[in-house]
């Protein structure tokens, strides 16, 4: 399903990248899929374990629940679901777009690379 709502959601890729860094609706858009997401999950995760209603399992270690967190940041089918609902003017609708598409590719590639560096051993063998 994601491939598909992103293949239809009309995403228009433009080469000035430099009115999207200056915009402030892109940049709250990215801070919250990239730094919010991660933030909540992981938050959420150490208030539980940290309050006995859960423990961490054994093979599971606080980096990996961060890659994870990250990995919750590509959340992006419903992000343009609520973009689409939320602004009507198009110019701002395919800024949003744009910054959501850009958070969700930065924030795969931060939660894989944690992921890939938490997941190995000393030796360099992934554990399992």
């Amino acid at each position: 399903m994601p491939l598909f709502a992103l293949a239809n959601a009309g995403v228009v890729i433009t080469t000035d990248f430099t009115s999207l860094v200056n915009n402030a609706l892109s940049i709250g858009i990215v801070l919250g899929l990239l730094l919010g997401k991660p933030l909540g999950i992981c938050l959420g995760a150490w208030v539980v374990v940290q309050f006995g209603r859960s423990d961490l399992p054994s093979h599971l270690h606080w980096p990996q629940i961060i890659g994870l967190g990250f990995m919750g940041g590509i959340g992006f089918t419903m992000a343009i679901f609520i973009a689409t609902l939320a602004f009507h003017e198009s110019s701002d609708l395919q800024t949003a777009k744009l910054a959501i598409l850009t958070a969700s590719c930065l924030s795969a590639c931060i939660g894989l690379l944690l992921l890939s560096k938490s997941t190995k051993t000393p030796t360099g063998k992934r554990t399992s």
